[in-house]
């Protein structure tokens, strides 16, 4: 809760009027200190502007430094008087378990509170929504220079494979084999060795991702304070997705076929007569 991101002062208490609790950043840029006082102007239910004095009880320090600047804390039961509230509420913020169904759920609330102005969370922070999409398309682009790595790491494998192996692949071809079963015994082996480094590399992955997700990765001191002014927490706690997993097996596996041809092309245009002497 709330509660837990207090650093200086206490947290709201119900038995004392008129307390407030002010983000440290803003309170360091109003020269605001524990004990001082505030005065908020807001307008009531009749539009009547309504001034009323406050009392700063605690500052707090939350993940998300923009809302801190110009987010305070009143308990309801002092503001609603102020505003002319009787244990109502203005406004009501949704949950949703998945947000895939966004969408479905926006116009099912839509269609059931006709009298109600409803908006999506991209609606009312719009740089939140881009700033997901900008992430979206980072990690787009670090996947495919990591598989440019795989598929170079690969072709570096298998190219030395085939130039260790030059004079065996020499005789098998002077034998009878022909240049086909050459190319399908350098794929095989491509393939062989990603059924086995592929789970291997996941399984390493998930224990570390496991442990993570237990630990928290504090990037407090690579990243500073900037994820926090984008909103995030300094300590992040990995998940594995299946579906990710699932996506990063057949890219793996794509990656790894298409950067055999190369070596297996080479292998092809051996000659048996000069593979044997090399």
């Amino acid at each position: 809760g709330l509660n837990t991101f207090v650093r200086e002062g206490e947290y709201l208490d119900t038995t004392m009027r008129n307390r407030i609790l002010i983000g440290k950043r803003l309170a360091g840029k109003m020269k605001l200190e524990v004990g001082q006082k505030v005065v908020l102007t807001f307008l009531d239910t009749a539009s009547n502007i309504i001034s009323s004095a406050f009392r700063v009880c605690g500052l707090y320090t939350s993940y998300n430094a923009p809302l801190d600047e110009r987010n305070v804390y009143v308990l309801k039961s002092n503001l609603d008087p102020l505003l002319g509230l009787h244990r109502q509420a203005h406004e009501a913020a949704v949950l949703l378990q998945h947000d895939e169904s966004l969408d479905t759920d926006f116009a099912q609330l839509q269609r059931q509170l006709p009298g109600l102005k409803v908006e999506k969370w991209q609606d009312i922070s719009p740089e939140t929504s881009l700033v997901l999409s900008s992430l979206d398309t980072y990690s787009i682009i670090f996947t495919v220079i990591i598989l440019i790595a795989l598929a170079f790491g690969i072709i570096n494998t298998m190219l030395m494979a085939v130039l260790e192996r030059t004079r065996e692949i020499g005789v098998l071809m002077a034998v009878g084999m022909n240049k086909w079963r050459v190319f399908g015994m350098i794929m095989f082996e491509t393939v062989f060795l990603t059924f086995i480094g592929a789970p291997a590399g996941l399984l390493a992955a998930w224990a570390c991702v496991l442990w993570l997700g237990h630990t928290g990765l504090d990037l407090s001191k690579v990243a500073g304070d900037v994820m926090q002014d984008f909103g995030y927490a300094s300590v992040i706690y990995p998940v594995m997705p299946l579906n990710s997993v699932l996506e990063t097996i057949w890219l793996i596996i794509f990656a790894a076929l298409v950067s055999a041809i190369f070596p297996a092309l080479k292998a092809l245009k051996l000659k048996p007569v000069e593979a044997i002497r090399a």
